[in-house]
């Protein structure tokens, strides 16, 4: 007990409240769409209605991926879709005999489902209701500074594609120098 009369969570309740996920798509047909789960659940990403988060985006498969609270954190696996899946640019392999297939998620992380979807991700403690105002801008600006580092990751990946896109049209427009 402290002196307020309230005990003090302990390091395992604390650590509990800041596992909460959501999901924004930040880019593709879907724009703007979010998805939040609370840990221990499992989000299922797809074509179909059937799908947790249900994306109408051509290049991505009927059942893409899911997404689950495994041992101490959030994990992302493909389900076999056809156009793939990365997570910060690494691919993420469909689940084999002798792997699961899974990749541990953090905060920030951007994820791409088929050739233009791409979800943002941010893992934090849900917004209680008793919260001050300050309490309340403080975890707002924390969303946020995570938000615009992970919309920061994709604008950095995007631009080194387009790049090397510009490159690969000069050199083959150059006549060769001999």
């Amino acid at each position: 007990m402290n002196g307020q009369g309230a005990s003090a969570p302990a390091a395992g309740e604390q650590r509990r409240e800041r596992d909460n996920l959501a999901l924004e798509v930040v880019a593709g047909p879907c724009k703007t769409k979010e998805a939040f789960m609370a840990k221990g659940a499992s989000i299922t990403v797809g074509r179909t209605k059937k799908s947790t988060l249900h994306l109408q985006d051509s290049s991505i498969s009927e059942r893409h991926a899911i997404l689950e609270w495994v041992n101490v954190s959030w994990t992302i696996r493909d389900l076999g879709s056809s156009n793939g899946t990365q997570v910060n640019g690494r691919d993420v392999q469909p689940a084999a005999e002798d792997a699961d297939g899974r990749i541990r998620l953090q905060a920030g992380d951007l994820i791409r489902l088929g050739t233009r979807t791409f979800l943002q991700v941010t893992i934090g403690p849900p917004v209680p209701h008793d919260m001050t105002v300050e309490q309340y801008l403080e975890f707002e600006c924390n969303m946020l500074v995570q938000r615009i580092q992970a919309r920061s990751k994709f604008l950095q990946q995007d631009l080194r594609g387009q790049a090397e896109q510009l490159k690969t049209r000069l050199r083959q427009a150059m006549p060769a120098v001999s």
